[in-house]
């Protein structure tokens, strides 16, 4: 007896293909004001592309803006620091480490454990992981600026 038609489920390639291409996240309105920040955008792009939008609950949205928020602060921080430099020397000759160094590490730590929070592993890594996607079948969509 031939089969009249085949399932696609998401355990299928072509079931995590459509799904992955398909993602149209919606959005909790207490997170669209973020969208006009400069460089917000590619940050939520990358971490939201990891799943696919069924996937994603709101409390895990907010707390994707938030880590995008500080990855946004961090990049600033960075810049400060480059222009000042990691050490500050005061005219009486002391020398101090730069308090934005500190902040930069605090924020790492804050945006590392946000991310082990909500569980965030690439589309590409599950796909190795457990053999159900080709890796050929997925774009490179910012997958690699987490």
């Amino acid at each position: 007896m031939a089969r009249s038609s085949q399932r696609n489920t998401k355990n299928s390639i072509r079931g995590a293909v459509v799904q992955y291409e398909s993602r149209a996240l919606s959005v909790p309105e207490v997170l669209v004001p973020l969208f006009d920040l400069d460089g917000f955008r590619p940050w939520w792009d990358a971490f939201t592309s990891c799943r696919t939008p069924d996937n994603w609950k709101d409390w895990e949205l907010v707390e994707v803006s938030e880590i995008c928020r500080e990855k946004m602060e961090i990049a600033e921080l960075e810049a400060d620091v480059e222009q000042e430099g990691k050490v500050i020397h005061f005219p009486n000759g002391a020398v101090s480490s730069n308090p934005k160094w500190k902040m930069i590490q605090d924020l790492k730590k804050s945006y590392m454990s946000r991310i082990r929070l909500i569980g965030i592993h690439d589309v590409k890594q599950q796909a190795r992981s457990n053999g159900s996607v080709s890796i050929k079948d997925i774009d490179d969509d910012g997958a690699d600026l987490i």
